[in-house]
């Protein structure tokens, strides 16, 4: 599976004399490939995955985007590997990738678990939604969105998890309805934003912020900037429903309530947000309060 200059794997075929492998070991040249050509077990590896890479290309819904995600693997992951035994456990990792594509996870029908006081007792649980979460950096992900009863009572879970080890990154589980995640270009980097709501009149977020920082995910505090709100707005005023940001920008907006309004009814203008980021927690940067319309 030879790196070529157009930016992706041209998977040959051949075999060398000794063993099947992806690509032809007579133009072998980096150190790794000629480690791949050495080992048998390797060689089968590369060999597996070409034709896995072959099939997944065929059912793409753009070749463009799988061709750019293998060279990714290829060139950060597989030719970065020091010895066998990495390379090794790089391949075996990137097959379960592509057969899970290919063959589809088994975690699209099996509810995954998860440790939380606001699950308990799952009865009945079905997974009535799954996917992956597209253009995430690292490993790959998958999410799905559980229905169950919990102690008599209708619920759902949404959960991320990754695709190789099924490990659960983060799940909501407070919400009526859930988005499916994706992965957001922020002014703080790549976040993977999960969001779903919690209905009512409130329409409050049920949601979760994760930036990818030194090639992990990290889970951002997402909750101190709106008790912060709270306390820097004057004095008879406050926000009384849920506050949905846009991550791209960084930015919110919201209108605001004087003590004495319905909920229905905002008579006290309005605010516009600015967030940033500050290690972990997103914080609040700036209000900008707006005049209430007049009537």
């Amino acid at each position: 599976m030879l790196a070529v200059a157009t930016l992706w794997p041209v998977f040959v075929l051949g075999a060398s004399p000794a063993h099947a492998v992806g690509f032809d070991c007579k133009a072998a040249s980096s150190a790794v490939e000629k480690s791949i050509c050495a080992d048998p077990v390797l060689s089968e590896s590369d060999s597996t995955l070409a034709a896995l890479f072959d099939q997944v290309l065929t059912r793409a819904v753009s070749p463009d985007a799988a061709r750019t995600d293998q060279w990714r693997w290829l060139t950060q992951e597989r030719n970065t590997a020091s010895g066998t035994a990495a390379l090794k456990t790089v391949y075996d990792a990137r097959i379960a990738v592509l057969r899970g594509i290919v063959f589809g996870d088994a975690t699209r029908d099996a509810c995954i678990a998860v440790a939380s006081d606001e699950v308990r007792a799952r009865k009945g649980c079905h997974v009535v939604y799954a996917g992956r979460v597209a253009n995430a950096p690292g490993s790959a992900l998958a999410f799905q969105t559980q229905e169950f009863a919990d102690n008599g009572i209708p619920g759902k879970v949404h959960v991320v998890h990754f695709v190789e080890t099924g490990a659960v990154l983060g799940f909501l589980a407070a919400g009526m309805e859930y988005e499916r995640p994706r992965t957001i270009q922020s002014p703080a980097g790549t976040v993977l934003y999960l969001l779903g709501d919690t209905g009512g009149s409130g329409n409050f977020p049920d949601d979760a912020l994760y930036l990818f920082r030194e090639g992990a995910w990290v889970a951002l505090d997402i909750q101190t900037w709106i008790d912060d709100l709270s306390k820097r707005l004057p004095t008879g005023i406050s926000a009384n429903k849920g506050i949905f940001p846009d991550w791209k920008t960084m930015t919110a907006t919201t209108a605001l309530w004087r003590d004495a309004d319905a909920n229905c009814c905002p008579s006290g203008g309005g605010a516009n947000l600015t967030l940033r980021l500050d290690g972990a927690r997103i914080v609040l940067d700036r209000i900008e309060l707006t005049k209430p319309a007049r009537r």
